[in-house]
């Protein structure tokens, strides 16, 4: 991404993570005094200028995150939940393109159209008349058209469509839950080089991610401090 990029919060979260990277690989020494390049000033605080950088830190992830959250998947779509919702609706975007639904674990609770009584699914495909078989070949990963109350929003659900005899649908899938989110966390992955909205909006908090790791393996290279050990004196060991 370009350093004069037209949204400010997110250049500077990229550029100071980037920074941050970039000192532990190169082995930064953070004992040494910092000079500021106005009037000689030295600091010396080392734990202040620690204190310093986390505050900062978390200030530029505050702000990134009052932008992130406000803006829209695709604004000039005819679809109102491309057009109005934001991050929630390209991760679901991006794991229904990309979810290879054979591989999803089959949910136990299943309601038949028009019906909220739960079905276990081979109770649910009897109701479209469809075998075991020929219903595990026709499960799609769809949005559901039902909002929910709580959330404001239309879960993902797996579906089970045959032309006269109707359609079944699964309880909502959680995209966080572990049975489900590790296959959807490496579908968001594969997804997220390929579409424009994920990669300019969701990649900077992979790279905070990737700073945070860079920054716990550093600590833990230099014997848990951000200095390198000193040198002996010549003839100690």
């Amino acid at each position: 991404m370009q350093l004069n990029d037209a949204v400010p919060e997110r250049r500077n979260l990229i550029v100071f993570c980037m920074a941050t990277i970039i000192f532990f690989i190169g082995g930064g020494d953070a004992c040494g005094g910092v000079k500021l390049p106005f009037g000689g000033i030295i600091l010396t605080n080392f734990t202040g200028l620690i204190f310093l950088y986390w505050a900062i830190l978390i200030y530029l992830v505050l702000r990134y995150w009052s932008v992130f959250k406000s803006m829209a998947y695709d604004p000039e779509s005819d679809d109102h939940l491309r057009r109005n919702k934001n991050c929630k609706t390209a991760i679901q975007e991006a794991i229904i393109r990309s979810a290879n639904v054979s591989s999803l674990r089959i949910p136990q609770t299943w309601y038949s159209q028009g019906n909220h009584t739960e079905l276990s699914f081979v109770e649910a495909i009897k109701k479209i008349g469809l075998s075991l078989d020929e219903a595990k070949d026709k499960i799609t990963l769809v949005r559901s058209s039902e909002k929910t109350i709580e959330q404001d929003s239309y879960p993902l659900v797996l579906q089970v469509k045959k032309v006269r005899n109707g359609m079944i649908q699964s309880k909502e899938i959680k995209v966080r839950s572990l049975r489900y989110g590790p296959v959807f966390l490496i579908c968001l992955l594969i997804r997220i080089f390929s579409d424009k909205y994920l990669f300019d909006w969701v990649f900077p908090w992979l790279i905070l991610g990737v700073t945070l790791l860079t920054m716990v393996g550093g600590l833990l290279a230099f014997d848990y401090s951000l200095c390198p050990p000193a040198a002996l004196p010549p003839g100690n060991s």
